[in-house]
């Protein structure tokens, strides 16, 4: 018989530049966990950036309410502070900051938790591993006698250097469920075993807004930028019947206003998934559903396009990266052109999508200022809205040196941009879409709207 061991979960603080909450949950923090509560042991989640959670809430000042309070589609700003900058960004003129709960918040919150067995603590973006450092540091105070395990994307992409970091705690470096569990197991010193995929620990949310879930691993392109292959290099869907499954348990126990979908290929294979979205609009869920993972135009025919709206999708993210057809055709995996493109626009605007985001990358080794303006220029006469994308090279690609600080990844510093470009213009040039989005209603000619790129 399993020995009932007493299991905290935990999604850790932050450390970036920025950071906002488009819906952000920790996905497969939440698998593990479902799993291992389904196994029978006794499961604690903490989550540092779940800003719904009324213990928050109601241990902070009215001034801190309205920071984190939802903007639109139950987004919004997550509870944050300054902190010091590390050595390598000193010369970024921006605030460092670290996000989530404060410590004597989560401390009171886990008071009535009593002694913890074992500690998961999952990692998202290389760069993060500051913000788990200081989880990790945190929590040590409190249960200093716990086994603490850390797994995550850090963890997979950057063994060595975690291993050098986290010298005295497990490290779970695999991807697959199987293999995560597997080790688990083998830590725990018990056997768990599972047969699906489950997000059973959304439950264990005492309030939810919105949530999160995602159908498929990987992804059938390979862009040279991306890190999806090597996560999941086989790409694998799950069947739409238990998808369903999982949308309608959440919706029915804790009623989210708000849903997203995380797939790197949403729409991929596109007969899948036209099935799942004449599912969704066969079941009348009244939830808003997002996609901030760019789908992929070459999927988005009339039908498609008409299915997206029937099921009341309200934000949709393409990618496009560049109008640069060289590029597209020989980094980008040919996954996309102009024409592709257009055609998807023809199509989303014909099924009633009137707000379309369209991503475009910025900091790549060889940008210059003119192929960044010409596609936001294209852009902005299709009346599109522009989402600057800043390149991050990803540990395992083709742009990632072996050697170097997964600090170094940060998107905001812009490790690879063109260094005659320099961070401010870079910002600048981010910022600068954010002006051509505000006037996508008026008669100004984007020529005109230049005068504002450097002031």
């Amino acid at each position: 018989m399993k020995k009932k061991y007493k299991i905290l979960l935990v999604n850790p603080w932050v450390t970036d530049f920025s950071l906002y909450d488009f819906w952000v949950k920790p996905l497969g923090l939440l698998i593990i966990g479902s799993i291992l509560k389904k196994e029978g042991f006794e499961i604690y989640l903490l989550d540092l950036l779940d800003r719904h959670n009324p213990f928050l809430i109601e241990h902070l000042s009215e001034k801190e309410r309205r920071k984190i309070r939802d903007k639109k589609f139950s987004t919004g700003k997550f509870l944050s502070r300054e902190i010091k900058k590390p050595e390598i960004y000193k010369n970024i003129k921006r605030k460092y900051r670290i996000y989530g709960w404060y410590p004597e918040i989560a401390k009171k919150y886990l008071k009535n938790v009593g002694k913890i067995d074992f500690i998961l603590v999952t990692s998202g973006m290389t760069y993060w591993y500051p913000g788990i450092i200081e989880t990790i540091k945190f929590l040590k105070k409190i249960y200093p006698d716990s086994t603490y395990i850390l797994g995550g994307r850090y963890v997979f992409l950057c063994q060595a250097h975690a291993e050098k970091t986290f010298e005295d705690i497990y490290l779970i470096p695999e991807i697959k469920i199987s293999e995560i569990l597997k080790k688990l197991g083998s830590i725990i010193r018990e056997g768990i075993e599972y047969s699906s995929i489950s997000f059973d620990l959304y439950f264990d949310y005492p309030v939810l807004r919105h949530f999160a879930l995602i159908t498929s691993f990987g992804c059938p392109f390979k862009c040279v930028y991306c890190a999806s292959n090597i996560l999941f290099p086989e790409f694998k869907t799950f069947d739409n019947d238990y998808v369903i499954e999982l949308i309608e348990r959440v919706y029915n126990s804790k009623f989210p206003l708000d849903f997203a979908f995380y797939d790197d290929a949403l729409l991929y294979p596109p007969e899948r998934a036209k099935e799942l979205l004449r599912k969704i609009i066969e079941k009348k869920f009244n939830l808003r559903i997002h996609v901030p993972n760019a789908i992929h135009a070459r999927y988005i025919d009339e039908e498609m396009a008409m299915l997206l709206k029937k099921a009341n999708f309200k934000t949709i993210r393409i990618g496009l990266e560049t109008i640069d057809e060289e590029k597209l055709n020989k980094e980008w995996s040919k996954k996309i052109n102009l024409e592709i493109f257009e055609r998807a626009i023809f199509n989303l605007r014909k099924a009633g999508f009137e707000e379309i985001g369209v991503y475009v990358l910025i900091g790549t080794k060889n940008d210059t200022p003119d192929s960044i303006l010409r596609t936001y220029e294209y852009l902005y006469k299709k009346r599109i809205r522009i989402y600057p994308a800043q390149f991050s090279p990803v540990p395992g690609t083709c742009f990632f040196g072996k050697n170097k600080d997964p600090l170094l990844t940060n998107k905001s510093i812009y490790p690879l941009g063109n260094p005659e470009i320099g961070f401010e213009n870079y910002e600048k040039l981010k910022n600068f879409a954010k002006i051509l989005n505000r006037n996508l209603d008026s008669s100004y000619p984007f020529k005109e709207l230049l005068k504002f790129l450097y002031k």
